[in-house]
């Protein structure tokens, strides 16, 4: 995982300049982990709230069809697993046609349900979220303020800036995006985005978005000797 160092943490705050600021992650040089079981080994059997469970609604029969749906895998493995969402035709399809309950909160301007704001939890999954914002820091913010001393800590997935298909479609001279993406991350500007939020980033990982095929033996020995090109940056902070 990445060691913040005081220098490095004087960088992210904006106290000190530095036009060469350097990031570290070679401990994470290693076994290529996929998104879903690092997050789920972090959680388990833990109480947890999950932002912006309900995924895209074109695609929630396929996924829960196939056992990928990521919300379910949650709840799961969790002691308690509670979804917010500002999709409200998801969460009502999600209710009706699935038996899963989830409250229609947007944290930028809603309080929370009662069921959270009197509860302590363990962990805050902001999953592959920010990069469909305008406004990602004051939506951390926001985090931040509602649910700092009701929470331990909170957990964020975001796209690599570095991943590998990125680096090969350079030299198609072409990119490939969710087109309804602002922001790609890289390990220093989703620490910033923290940072400057007012949360306080302990540790980094990088996973792959779904497991390597067992045959692509070359892709797996790129992504394990260099973790920075895996598809994924998860970031675990508190408050």
């Amino acid at each position: 995982m990445v060691k913040y160092d005081d220098i490095l943490t004087t960088h992210l705050k904006g106290l000190d300049l530095a036009t060469n600021a350097k990031l570290n992650w070679r401990e994470n040089i290693g076994k290529v982990t996929d998104r879903v079981t690092l997050i789920v080994d972090i959680v388990k059997k833990k109480k947890i709230i999950h932002v912006g469970f309900c995924d895209h609604l074109p695609l929630i029969d396929f996924k829960i069809k196939k056992g990928i749906w990521f919300h379910k895998i949650l709840s799961d493995s969790a002691e308690k697993c509670i979804g917010i969402d500002i999709d409200p035709g998801a969460i009502k399809y999600l209710s009706e046609t699935y038996g899963f309950p989830g409250y229609c909160v947007d944290i930028m301007k809603d309080k929370l349900p009662e069921e959270i704001s009197t509860e302590k939890w363990d962990n805050i999954i902001i999953g592959d979220v920010l990069e469909h914002l305008d406004q990602p820091i004051e939506f951390l913010r926001q985090v931040k303020l509602k649910f700092s001393g009701l929470c331990d800590s909170v957990l964020i997935s975001v796209p690599n800036a570095f991943r590998l298909r990125n680096v090969l479609n350079t030299f198609r001279n072409r990119e490939e995006i969710n087109s309804d993406h602002r922001w790609w991350f890289s390990p220093y500007s989703i620490s910033k985005v923290c940072v400057q939020s007012g949360l306080r980033p302990n540790s980094i990982f990088f996973t792959g978005s779904y497991r390597v095929p067992r045959f692509a033996l070359f892709r797996k020995l790129i992504l394990t000797l260099f973790p920075g090109l895996r598809d994924t940056i998860i970031i675990l902070a508190s408050f």
